[in-house]
């Protein structure tokens, strides 16, 4: 495998280099080679003129790319405005294709072109989907292209237009569609292939809830418009809004995973304008860029790469990377070229199924190793990759600055937490307090409706204490009570909810549990404190218990709470220290 990259600065130059290439590799076979074409200049013309050039020299041999918000070119790095890679296979085979796509129709396309990529060839190890944004749901199409071949890694990006999102294309072979996708299936039994992903977008802030969607439209957070929420923390203005938008994506967490979305508009009725959906219900953040996660996720990236062996790697790069990093955005890229010839550009979103199968990913940089020869092993140090990148003094300086953003962040969090801890613990016994209970009593009990799982609930009095307090005064009262609820956390269970109801009455929330369950636990609490030896400091405590368990015919968790304190009552006019059952 080679890979040559170009930067197409004019025709009379690619013209000499392609007549160059053609002499040098006279006996091309065009299914095994492949050129990528990616432009910042949305030109048909521009477009047709390249293609005609390499049918010149390089007869049938495909070109593939899209429009692009910035490309990668070794020499010419954000200089230039359209690079050329020439991917020469040894013995893999390549097919090509491009399908326009209707909105709707997504899924349809998505199968369709996963039942023709499993039909042509054996040993199917890749595919580069090329795709536009806005006008259709690519997570969609990616869907079900993804669960139809099963762990065959799908990698590319969805092309970008610096005019507007929607003005996108995507190309083969002078074929150029505003609205579709360009498809690159590899074949090979030698073929490797391997996808590495990252972001470097750190979340902040308050954890937000997705209360509204309209297809690829945020239309509310937390119940309040997207566009106003968005404004509150950012204060990105409409009229310049993809600009300053790119550096604040929003960060969702789903299934363990962030997974980023850069806002690209809002529309007149404030939402916000996506190139992929979200879901209702999801959690999200806003993300900014941490330079030092940014260059540690990138060694870590570049240690498996350099693993990899590649001899050639395709890169594709948010624009959010771009328009942060600046001038230095070549700084991750500059490491893989002294491993491989690189070619890529800067994306509206991309596309790495071995992280996300499902779904486009936002602010991430994808990078694609290729290689056609096994690896070695020992061929590297750990961490050698990244050793020659420069930044600049203006990165440095933003790396301060976001080094100090984190501290500070991270204390916040940490003092929120906290104050989180303590608004729900009991001053005394540190134990779960009322308002906690309440929350989480209703939290189980709108889980066993759903689910009609069993719950029970015991409520516990601590007998004669107020004798207690007469007899000792109120620092020993306080006392026993901690001593009390010591020997009661003792015999709970993990899952258990142990909460000080008020005064000297408490509550054990049992989930998952039924009544005769709740009874034996009671019973074994009572036990416990009936055999403690009255201390010299301390007198010895018993306890009255009721217990009641949550049935379907109870209207609300106060029922099941006079339940539960009907039969303490009971307990209490029958002697006390023993358990009744409401």
């Amino acid at each position: 495998m080679e890979q040559i990259v170009l930067n197409v600065a004019s025709l009379a130059q690619l013209d000499e280099q392609l007549q160059t290439l053609s002499q040098q590799y006279p006996d091309l076979e065009p299914a095994r080679v492949l050129v990528q074409l990616y432009t910042t200049r949305n030109e048909k013309a521009w477009i047709v003129a390249i293609h005609q050039q390499v049918q010149h020299w390089l007869p049938n041999v495909p070109v593939v790319g899209c429009s692009a918000m910035g490309v990668m070119c070794p020499g010419a790095f954000l200089d230039a405005d359209t690079t050329l890679s020439i991917l020469i296979l040894r013995e893999a085979n390549l097919l090509a294709s491009i399908h326009s796509v209707a909105a709707g129709e997504e899924r349809e396309v998505g199968r369709r072109i996963a039942a023709q990529l499993l039909s042509e060839h054996l040993y199917l190890q890749g595919v580069l989907l090329l795709a536009t944004p806005v006008l259709i749901d690519c997570g969609n199409l990616l869907r079900e292209l993804t669960s139809t071949l099963d762990d065959i890694p799908v990698f590319g990006a969805l092309a970008g237009s610096h005019l507007q999102p929607a003005s996108t294309c995507v190309f083969l072979n002078g074929q150029t569609l505003s609205v579709g996708v360009a498809v690159v299936a590899f074949y090979g039994s030698a073929l490797r292939i391997s996808t590495n992903s990252y972001l470097g977008w750190q979340p902040f802030g308050e954890m937000m809830t997705v209360t509204g969607m309209d297809g690829c439209e945020l239309v509310s957070l937390n119940g309040k418009p997207a566009y106003e929420v968005y404004h509150h923390f950012v204060g990105v203005e409409r009229d310049e809004f993809f600009d300053q938008a790119v550096d604040f994506p929003l960060m969702v967490h789903r299934d363990g995973k962030l997974i980023a979305r850069a806002p690209v508009a809002a529309t007149d009725d404030h939402h916000l304008m996506l190139l992929a959906p979200l879901q209702e219900g999801d959690q999200l953040q806003l993300g900014y860029g941490d330079v030092d996660s940014i260059f540690s996720d990138l060694s870590y990236a570049c240690d498996r790469v350099h693993d990899f062996q590649p001899e050639a790697v395709l890169a594709f790069s948010c624009c959010c990377r771009l328009y942060f990093l600046m001038e230095d955005a070549n700084a991750e890229l500059s490491p893989y070229q002294h491993v491989a010839p690189v070619v890529g550009f800067f994306t509206l979103g991309e596309i790495d199924s071995t992280y996300v199968g499902d779904d486009v990913l936002n602010a991430t940089i994808v990078t694609v190793a290729l290689s056609e020869l096994p690896a070695v092993s020992g061929q590297r140090e750990p961490g050698s990759a990244i050793s020659t990148v420069n930044t600049s003094r203006n990165l440095n300086r933003i790396k301060r600055l976001m080094r100090f953003i984190s501290r500070v962040t991270e204390q916040l969090y940490a003092a929120n937490d906290e104050l989180t801890y303590l608004a729900s613990r009991d001053e005394l016994t540190g134990i779960l307090n009322r308002r906690a209970l309440m929350a989480r009593l209703h939290e189980e009990w709108a889980l066993s409706f759903r689910y009609g799982t069993p719950m029970s609930l015991i409520m516990l009095d601590i007998d004669h204490f107020k004798q207690v307090n007469d007899r000792f005064g109120h620092q020993v009262g306080d006392e026993v009570l901690v001593r009390f609820t010591t020997l009661v956390q003792k015999e709970l269970r993990v899952n258990d909810l142990f909460a000080r109801y008020g005064g000297e009455e408490f509550i054990i929330l049992l989930p998952q549990t039924r009544e005769t369950e709740a009874v034996a636990l009671a019973e074994r609490i009572r036990s416990v404190l009936e055999v403690q030896a009255e201390q010299p400091s301390l007198p010895g405590i018993t306890s009255s218990f009721g217990v009641a368990q949550w049935h379907g015919s109870m209207v609300d968790v106060y029922e099941l709470l006079q339940y539960a304190d009907r039969a303490l009552y009971r307990a209490k006019q029958a002697g006390r220290n023993r358990v009744e059952v409401g």
